[in-house]
């Protein structure tokens, strides 16, 4: 018989909760990297080897999104390496990459600014626009701090080195640190600037503020012309769907809801968890439309339409981590073995 709600609500607390295992889990891994302890690279692997594992054998059944308040996270950063690692394979597996390539686009993802973490703590948590240019200059360094960083620990494949040096390098050659065109960039070059670009502009410091995952993507696409790869920016499209986790959206019916989980197998019909003040937020509605056809998307609602009620009720005021649903499971087999 197929799962009942109730299943599916106990799936996503047990999924949610493992997930925030996982993210203490990496703020530990990437604690352990900068301070050159080689274990934290171990733990590293060990994760994404998981992820790899779960996307290469095709066992992923859905992308979903986890919503942290600042509470549960005091460093946005590890939030972004793990929506990197998470999204970069995700986009990956459209290309039908190999298990070498997807643990490198993952293990990329994870460690590309873990040279931010020798900047001075006040430029690490400014936004790029309310930089000076004196500043930028010295915010760029973290690319060679990064690789500096890494290069104490032997072994780490130069694919995934390539990704780091060149994870803010563009097509047309407005990057940085060389400038280099599209054509000298490798395929996992490319998906990751475009997975560190989208990832950076749908969750910023001020999760309210910030652009809805739609509105992201339609910028990207408009900018693949010149700065991202066209074909990346669509394989991420066809990933998430238009309505990617996070995203706050009006159904055939009039209600509104949050788009929590995208069925892989079914992307436009994802899971949504419905705004409905008359019952209790921590016990709410959800509507799976992959199993009912009565329902469907009307269209996405940016959040400067929500009133304060229905952004807090579908915690708007929190960052999103991405996570595949089955990958939890190995991660928590891999813990218990």
């Amino acid at each position: 018989p197929p799962p009942t709600i109730v299943q599916y609500k106990e799936n996503l607390q047990q999924a949610d909760m493992l997930y925030r295992q996982t993210v203490a889990e990496s703020s530990q891994a990437l604690n352990e990297i900068k301070n050159g302890s080689e274990s934290g690279l171990v733990a590293a692997k060990q994760m994404i080897h998981g992820l790899t594992e779960i996307l290469v054998s095709d066992n992923a059944s859905s992308a979903m999104g986890s919503l942290l308040g600042a509470q549960e996270l005091d460093d946005l950063s590890v939030l972004h390496a793990m929506n990197v690692a998470v999204l970069s394979m995700l986009v990956g597996r459209q290309f039908d990459l190999g298990h070498e390539a997807m643990h490198a686009l993952g293990t990329a993802g994870f460690l590309h600014d873990i040279g931010e973490q020798s900047l001075p703590p006040d430029l690490r948590h400014r936004s790029l626009a309310s930089m000076t240019t004196e500043d930028h200059n010295v915010f760029q360094q973290h690319v060679d701090f990064g690789l500096s960083m890494l290069a104490q620990f032997p072994g780490i494949p130069d694919e995934v080195l390539s990704i780091i040096r060149n994870h803010h390098e563009r097509v047309d050659g407005s990057g940085y640190p060389a400038r280099i065109r599209g054509d000298q960039l490798s395929l996992l070059s490319r998906i990751h600037a475009v997975v560190d670009e989208y990832e950076s502009l749908v969750n910023t410091a001020d999760p309210l503020t910030t652009m809805t995952p739609t509105e992201t993507l339609s910028k990207l696409y408009t900018g693949a012309k010149t700065k991202f790869s066209e074909e990346v920016v669509v394989a991420l499209i066809q990933t998430l769907s238009v309505y990617p986790p996070g995203t706050v959206v009006a159904l055939s019916d009039q209600s509104v809801g949050l788009v929590v989980s995208i069925n892989l197998h079914s992307r436009m019909r994802p899971l949504i968890v419905l705004y409905d003040p008359t019952i209790n937020q921590a016990n709410p509605h959800i509507a799976d439309l992959s199993k009912d056809h009565t329902l469907s998307i009307a269209r996405s609602i940016p959040r400067s339409e929500l009133s304060r009620e229905t952004s807090d009720y579908l915690n708007l005021t929190k960052w999103t981590g991405f996570f595949i649903s089955s990958s939890l499971k190995a991660l928590e087999e891999d813990r218990a073995a």
